[in-house]
This record gives C-alpha cells, structure tokens and sequence, in this order.
C-alpha cells in the first residue's frame, strides 16, 4: 500500500468571494490552471500548523480566524492524497502572490473555472 501524502487547501473568504490562484507555469501539478491555493504537510507538522505556515509562505499574510471545512481524498501521479480543506475568514497583512503566478477574487458563482476536481467538488459542496 502506497503512502498518503497529507496537504492542505485554503480559501481565503470575503464578500461572497474566493481567493483563486493561477499556478504557475512551472508546476508539476496542475502548470496554469486557476485552483485553490495549498501546499503540502511537512514531517512533524499537524495540518493546521500547515495551513498557517502555507498561507503565510504562499500569501504573506498571517491567519487570524479559520475553520475547518473538509477532508477530500484525491488520487493522481500514482500517489494518494488527503486533502484537508479550511477556510480563512480573517487574516492580517496585505496579499502577495509568491508563488502562484496570479492570485485573485473569484465569485462562487464561477467555481468552473477551477481546474482540478477535488477542488471544484469542495466548492460545490460547502458553497453553491
């Protein structure tokens, strides 16, 4: 049995609107495409202290207030993964894209536009 890679999603909410990210073009996963910004769980870590550190080193802001919102298990490149997913209802400082080619506002109305799977299930599940 292969092993379960933990990682986390974030979406940061505000006036009926989502935080998306455009990936880079670099990426192994996912190269372009619009998705909810995340990242993995390092050794050691609880998947909370992941969110806060993610969304610190992704986004530059701080969390202030979160939630848990769901775990999704999702399968691809022959790896296993188990997809915990918050959402950030308050954080301190301005955003910055440091490493998503892009990040923007995004209207739930709009989840299609969002490339993978398991994050367009998330989003229609808890948001539409």
């Amino acid at each position: 049995m292969k092993p379960v890679k933990l990682c986390v999603g974030f979406l940061l909410v505000k006036d009926n609107l989502f935080l998306a990210e455009k990936r880079s073009l670099n990426k192994r996963t996912f190269p372009g495409v619009l998705s909810i910004p995340g990242g993995c769980v390092e050794a050691g870590e609880s998947p909370e202290d992941a969110l806060f550190r993610e969304v610190k080193e992704e986004l530059s802001v701080d969390v202030k207030d979160f939630h848990f919102l769901d775990v999704k298990q999702d399968f691809m490149n022959n790896k296993t993964y188990e997809l915990h997913y918050f959402v950030v209802d308050d954080w301190v400082g301005e955003i910055c894209a440091n490493e998503a080619d892009e990040v923007f506002w995004l209207s739930f109305d709009d989840w299609e536009q969002i490339v993978p799977e398991v994050d367009r299930e998330i989003l229609k599940e808890n948001f539409l």
